[in-house]
């Protein structure tokens, strides 16, 4: 720095040259308005920043709006969707149930059958025996017959 002169005014108080006061307030000026200046570019520069995020944010948010008026149907139809899957899910545990028990009846009838198949096969081979039962009593009797009639005639004779 410049060495500083003093120069006595009218109160005799010491005073800096006019060079010196100069250098003073260039000084001064550097040390604390300068940084002012610099801070409030950065707070202008912020400023710009946070309207460019404010006007981004608000774009999203009308993006997001419009998004949300597309689903908003959506949620009711997913809904009447859930409703519907669970009538179905319902009505199928009932077809289910009552296939299974439709399998069952179904098993239960085929052994029936079978039974029934079977008692008829006994009962057919019961008829065969009897028609050879009846047959065979059949050619008795009608031999019986001739041997009564030859007798009769046997005994005309």
């Amino acid at each position: 720095m410049f060495p500083t002169l003093h120069v006595l005014g009218i109160d005799s108080k010491p005073r800096l040259a006019p060079q010196a006061e100069v250098l003073k307030a260039i000084n001064d000026f550097k040390d604390r308005i300068i940084p002012v200046f610099s801070e409030l570019k950065q707070q202008a520069n912020q400023i710009t920043t946070m309207h460019d995020d404010l006007e981004r944010c608000r774009l999203e948010t009308r993006a997001l709006k419009t998004s949300l008026q597309r689903v908003q149907p959506l949620e009711q139809e997913l809904a009447e969707v859930r409703s519907a899957l669970q009538q179905t899910s319902g009505q199928l545990e009932q077809a289910l149930a009552l296939a299974e028990k439709a399998s069952g009846d179904l098993v239960q009838s085929r052994e029936e059958l079978q039974a029934c198949q079977t008692t008829m096969e006994e009962m057919e081979g019961n008829v065969r025996r009897y028609k050879g039962q009846l047959h065979g009593h059949s050619d008795l009797v009608n031999k019986f017959l001739n041997f009564a009639q030859m007798e009769v005639e046997l005994t005309w004779l």
